[in-house]
């Protein structure tokens, strides 16, 4: 009969002249002649098992749990500042409508509403400045983002990342404003191509800002602790957490206050989703080519950062729901 020896960390029945546990894999000496510190371990253990089980998502992606617990935060992080560069970046768009018409000497009204999309209305400006007018949104939200973005490019770090994003998102903004736009009657792009602009060069134009949105937002995911080496299932989950969950909740919110418009709302949730799977699959082959010319290395996410993210983009929510409302 052979003999056994227990291990006190993990139960498992071990040759009496095993050095390490076949389980655990715990120094079984060590373990027997310091019991105090085996406690701590074991209590350590419980610890993890219960976060193990608690990791949202496990399951699906067989990932390992340390892994996903890393996914709320940086989502978190993501989530918070999307909806702040978003409603800014709509903000600013209508603010730029606004003072293009008073420039010509017309008053405007400003709506901004998160859930149900901004505009302007109220103008009795002639239609030989329409052009002029609707270009003065996408020009100052291009304008004042980028030159942000530009100033905060060496300073580049998680608690930044809610200006930091204003940029590309706005490029991503005023790309579909001036590509996909020209499919809305009375929108900002037949308004420009009436003025005279060729529909061809403003199309080319919104699909080049549209290419430089997502490039941009790759070059910004290491913020949220992404790098190539994670799997798939990890960045997917962390991008679509941000670009995909306000637009769910901006449509259930904009659904309820006007069914009619529902499936025009669902538009915006769809093209979310289009453009978070893009940022994934060109995430890897960009990251490289970037790094070459500013290195951005994954960056550890904390609740500090993940908090002033959220807190932001709750109050650009707020600012929209309570001021400049029809």
């Amino acid at each position: 009969m052979i003999n056994t020896a227990t291990c006190p960390r993990c139960g498992t029945e071990n040759r009496a002249d095993a050095m390490n546990c076949v389980a655990c894999r715990i120094n079984l000496k060590f373990a027997q002649e310091h019991p105090a510190e085996i406690a701590r371990i074991k209590q350590e253990d419980t610890k993890r098992e219960k976060l193990e089980g608690w990791a949202f998502g496990n399951a699906l992606v067989g990932m390992p749990a340390s892994k996903e617990e890393s996914i709320l935060l940086p989502g978190l992080l993501l989530l918070g500042s999307f909806a702040f560069a978003f409603c800014l970046g709509e903000a600013v768009h209508e603010l730029g409508h606004f003072l293009t018409h008073r420039a010509y000497g017309f008053d405007v009204q400003i709506i901004l509403d998160p859930f149900g999309g901004s505009k302007t209305l109220g103008s009795s400006s002639p239609r030989e400045i329409w052009g002029i007018t609707s270009a003065g949104g996408p020009f100052l939200n291009l304008l004042v983002s980028l030159v942000l973005l530009l100033f905060l490019r060496s300073k580049r770090r998680p608690a930044l990342l809610p200006l930091l994003l204003w940029g590309p998102i706005a490029l991503v903004q005023e790309g579909v404003t001036l590509s996909l736009g020209m499919l809305t009657p009375g929108g900002d792009a037949e308004l420009i191509v009436d003025w005279g602009v060729p529909a061809a060069i403003l199309v080319s134009l919104g699909v080049l800002l549209l290419a430089s949105g997502v490039t941009v937002i790759c070059w910004l995911l290491p913020l949220v602790n992404l790098s190539p080496a994670d799997s798939f299932s990890r960045k997917f989950s962390v991008v679509t957490s941000g670009l995909v969950s306000f637009m769910v909740l901006r449509l259930l919110c904009s659904s309820l206050l006007s069914p009619d418009l529902a499936s025009e709302n669902a538009v915006p949730l769809i093209f979310s989703l289009l453009l978070a799977t893009i940022v994934v699959l060109l995430y890897d082959p960009l990251y490289p080519i970037l790094n070459r010319t500013t290195r951005t290395e994954p960056a550890s996410v904390t609740w500090p950062a993940t908090v002033v993210s959220i807190a932001l983009g709750m109050g650009m929510i707020l600012f929209q729901l309570v001021s400049f409302r029809g």
